[in-house]
């Protein structure tokens, strides 16, 4: 037979077709009744659009052959529109039994597709003969399960049953019951299930309503359910079915071409049904964790093309590039090129190290009390697989394309690592540990690709806590192989709750570190002294809160932690960049080897009480305006009078330009304001406008005072 799309009844009374088999090989009828309502319902879903859909209205005085013309298209237009397609069948034919297709994947699928027609028929005598018609051929059964004989016993002696028999009465036949069987026991249980189905007040209501019938039902299923049939006997096929549906415009799923290809290439029937089995397992696993995507073809084919890309990178071959316009060109990474790269245990390989990591993910976690991120960095790396598009093959010598080796850096160190490593024993904590160095990588923009190879090697041999990474990693797994065993697991879940802060997690552009610039790792701090930075961290920055105006004054009189952004034509600060902050990386404190947030930090550690008690202390000295000569302490002295309002626009305090006169308070200054970033729309005020000359606060025991009447 060739490749291409079929309709139910196309394929079961094709010429060449004589039996479709089941073979012992292959694993029992496992749907059960969730299952088989998915399809049916999707079935429905699309004969009741089928039913209510509108032709285009015929112009009467059209000629014979313009209106056969416009009722084909008509046709042609409804196929397109509301046909359903339930995938790709493979089968395998023999030379030795002649017109008999094996099935190799599909089963499930078309074993429920016939016996939805199955109960149709045994419901509708009238239906019964369109049924022997197309599924039988000289009184035999074309459908056949030989995964077990109990189980082609059953299935050659329930169908003739329902169908001479309207008033059936299984149950009470003595062959029901010879032999306990998994394909027996499934294939009853679902033909009750769609009995009831069928049967119930709202099926007939929903078909009543449309006014249609089960016999159109009937219908639809064998004429519009279609699926794409592919023969692994005939490598051929793999292309021929490519061309076949370019031709009519239609979109096949890359992964669903590579296994064809992949399949045609094994030689026997027993290695076609074994890894038959085996990707329709894969595809449940990423049907599993498809995220909001409807199947799990997006997911899967992002992974294929990932895995490929690394192989790549793993043989040393540099020619294989995508530039982005071929990128763009092709679609994505060519299926021939996906091909070249992999086999199928390459394949097991690597989605084997996908399965691990969330198979363990609940051991791994179990083992410490606060494990957050383990979720949260798996479900990253679904979402750059489900949800992006990312060219594996991009250059990863070139700087320019920095978003694909960020994701490369992550992954890809991951999966080889845990493909290594399998091949001796892969300890749960190893693969989680690795998976959290590269986690941070990602997170902190990472791009390091080409000496991939070199860093596995180093892992594999030395262990996550010992080989050699950046700085911050070094003093990290000095301190993990320092300690004392029994407390790493401590020490490791106090620094991740440290580094998973998201002002901390992400650290691209700020020098990408997590922990080091609140932390000092050499020498190694206590737990209690860990303890006590996480909990005085989420205490400055709840989860929740969005605004940190308290802060933003009390860091004031630790010097200028603002940071200067465009536009370049006044002097725009930002005071809320706290990425930037807490590490010591605004603009006008990059020559201070003292940082503003590290020296408050510090303080704030010691200190018993909470952020406005501090603030309070603080503001016991006060700053005099004749003695605020830099622009941070313009501001400090405004904050001193104003408290939070001074922050009430947003984040950005501005020195204007010279169109704009000088500030009330300071005549050597030009006008200060308070904006969310920029001067458009009304976001902004005058500092001097909220407090008036005769309000100046002269005395710091003016303050307290001044600031409860203000805030």
């Amino acid at each position: 037979m060739k490749a291409g799309k079929y309709t139910i009844k196309d394929f079961f009374v094709n010429r060449y077709l004589k039996q479709v088999i089941v073979p012992e090989i292959q694993r029992d009828y496992v749907w059960q009744e969730e299952q088989l309502m998915g399809l049916l319902n999707s079935l429905l879903a699309d004969f009741f659009k089928f039913a209510t859909y509108e032709t285009i209205n015929l112009n009467s005085t059209l000629r014979p052959e313009d209106r056969e013309l416009a009722e084909s298209f008509n046709s042609y237009r409804k196929r397109l529109t509301c046909a359903s397609n339930i995938g790709f069948i493979y089968a395998y034919n023999d030379e030795e039994f002649a017109g008999r297709y094996f099935l190799i994947d599909g089963q499930q699928r078309i074993t429920s597709a016939f016996l939805i027609l199955l109960t149709l028929a045994h419901r509708n005598p009238r239906l019964t003969k369109r049924f022997r018609s197309t599924y039988f051929e000289e009184g035999t059964l074309k459908f056949d399960y030989k995964v077990r004989d109990a189980s082609h016993d059953f299935l050659f002696k329930l169908v003739p049953y329902l169908l001479d028999t309207p008033e059936e009465k299984v149950d009470e036949q003595m062959w029901m019951y010879s032999e306990p069987d998994a394909t027996v026991q499934n294939l009853f249980q679902n033909f009750r299930a769609l009995q009831r189905f069928f049967s119930s007040a709202s099926f007939q209501h929903s078909f009543l309503e449309r006014s249609v019938t089960e016999e159109d039902f009937y219908g639809y299923l064998e004429e519009y359910t279609e699926f794409y049939y592919f023969d692994t006997n005939i490598s051929e096929q793999g292309e021929d079915l490519y061309i076949y549906m370019n031709a009519r415009g239609e979109q096949v799923q890359s992964n669903e071409n590579v296994k064809a290809e992949l399949l045609s290439r094994l030689r026997t029937l027993e290695e076609k049904n074994e890894y038959g089995e085996k990707w329709e397992a894969w595809q449940d696993f990423f049907w599993q964790h498809r995220g909001a995507n409807k199947n799990a073809d997006a997911g899967f084919n992002e992974f294929l093309a990932c895995i490929a890309g690394l192989t790549n990178l793993v043989s040393g071959s540099t020619s294989n590039f995508y530039s982005p316009d071929e990128y763009k060109a092709n679609g994505g990474i060519r299926t021939s090129q996906i091909l070249s790269a992999l086999d199928l245990a390459t394949i097991e390989k690597y989605v084997g190290c996908l399965r691990f990591l969330q198979e363990n993910r609940d051991t791994f976690k179990s083992r410490y009390t606060n494990c957050g991120w383990v979720d949260a960095c798996l479900e990253t790396m679904w979402s750059i697989f489900n949800g992006e598009r990312t060219n594996w093959y991009a250059d990863y010598n070139n700087d320019n394309r920095g978003t694909e080796r960020n994701r490369m850096a992550f992954i890809w160190p991951v999966l080889r690592f845990m493909a290594r490593r399998s091949e001796v024993v892969l300890p749960i904590n190893e693969a989680f540990r690795v998976l959290r160095i590269h986690y941070l990588h990602f997170t902190n923009y990472v791009r390091s690709v080409a000496q991939l190879e070199k860093e596995v090697e180093n892992l594999c041999n030395l262990g996550p806590f010992v080989v050699f990474g950046n700085a911050e990693e070094n003093l990290k797994h000095a301190l993990y192989t320092s300690v004392d065993p029994s407390s790493v697991y401590q020490y490791e879940e106090l620094i991740w709750e440290i580094e998973d802060h998201p002002f901390n997690l992400n650290g691209r552009d700020v020098g990408g570190t997590n922990i080091s610039h609140l932390v000092e790792l050499n020498p190694i701090p206590s737990l209690t002294d860990l303890q006590r930075v996480r909990d005085r961290l989420y205490e400055l920055f709840p989860s929740k809160q969005q605004r940190y105006k308290t802060l933003q004054n009390v860091l004031l009189y630790y010097g200028p932690y603002q940071h200067r952004e465009s536009p370049w034509y006044y002097f725009n600060y930002n005071f809320g960049d706290w990425r930037r902050t807490i590490r010591g990386k605004g603009s006008e404190e990059a020559n201070m080897t003292e940082k503003a947030f590290q020296r408050f930090f510090a303080d704030f550690l010691g200190f018993e009480g909470t952020l406005d008690d501090f603030l309070s202390v603080k503001r016991e000295t006060l700053l005099r305006k004749e003695d605020a000569q830099e622009r941070y302490q313009k501001v400090l002295w405004y904050s001193q009078s104003l408290g939070n309002r001074l922050w009430k626009e947003g984040d950005y305090i501005a020195f204007s330009n010279d169109w704009d006169g000088y500030d009330a308070h300071f005549p050597d200054c030009r006008v200060i304001y308070n904006t969310r970033g920029d001067f458009r729309g009304y976001s902004n005020c005058k500092l001097q406008d909220l407090l008036p000359v005769d309000k100046e606060v002269e005395t710091a025991a003016e303050v307290p005072a001044l600031l409860d009447s203000s805030e």
